[in-house]
C-alpha cells in the first residue's frame, strides 16, 4: 500500500491500479470515462486540505476535523526517512500548507520531483 493506505495488492484498489486495469480492458477509453479521473474530480478529494482528510476519507465524521488535530501532508509518525531532508514527524508541503503558512514546498524534493 502506499502511504496514504490505498492497496497496490490484487485485492485492493489504487488510483494507478484502477488505471492500468481499465487501460488494459479498452485501450481507447476516454480520460473522463475513467475511475482515476473520477476519482481525483471527486468533491471530497478536491476538499482534502489535510492528511486527515484523507486518512478519514471514508469517515465523514472524523473526517470533519471537530478532535482539534489537523496533519499537514507530509507530517507522518514515521518522519521523512527517505529523503535526504528527513526530519523527525516529516516535513509538511502542499498547496493547502503553503497557503496557509506562507510557503513555497512545490519542489520541496528537487526541481518537479515529490517522493
Amino acid at each position: 500500500m502506499d502511504e496514504y493506505a490505498f492497496s497496490l495488492g490484487p485485492e485492493g484498489w489504487h488510483y494507478f491500479r484502477a488505471l492500468l486495469a481499465e487501460y488494459e480492458q479498452n485501450p481507447s477509453i476516454g480520460l473522463e470515462e475513467t475511475a482515476f479521473y473520477r476519482f481525483f474530480n471527486d468533491d471530497r478529494i478536491q476538499s482534502v486540505r489535510y492528511l486527515n482528510d484523507l486518512l478519514f476519507l471514508h469517515d465523514p465524521i472524523k473526517r470533519s476535523g471537530n478532535n482539534g488535530f489537523n496533519f499537514y501532508f507530509g507530517t507522518y509518525p514515521w518522519g521523512d526517512f527517505w529523503t535526504k531532508y528527513s526530519v523527525l514527524g516529516g516535513k509538511p508541503w502542499g498547496y493547502h500548507y503553503d497557503a496557509a503558512e506562507g510557503k513555497m514546498t512545490r519542489d520541496l524534493y528537487g526541481y518537479r520531483q515529490n517522493l
